[in-house]
């Protein structure tokens, strides 16, 4: 049986903007990027992780890398 799960579809890649840092992450969504945007930039600045965490999906700019 096929199904579509996006855990199977190839992962592409994205630059992530947040203020004045930019991080590279994989993901297969804009959202997923985001996602793993936040957790990267957690572990590089965890001093900031309570604002990190609270700022809003519309503060991300996203780019996908072709």
């Amino acid at each position: 049986m096929i199904s579509h799960n996006p855990e199977h579809e190839p992962k592409r890649t994205f630059h992530v903007r947040v203020g004045h840092t930019t991080v590279t992450v994989k993901g297969h969504s804009r959202e997923n990027a985001i996602g793993q945007a936040r957790q990267q930039l957690c572990q590089d600045m965890p001093r900031m992780w309570d604002i990190i965490q609270s700022l809003g999906h519309h503060r991300f700019d996203v780019f996908e890398v072709e």
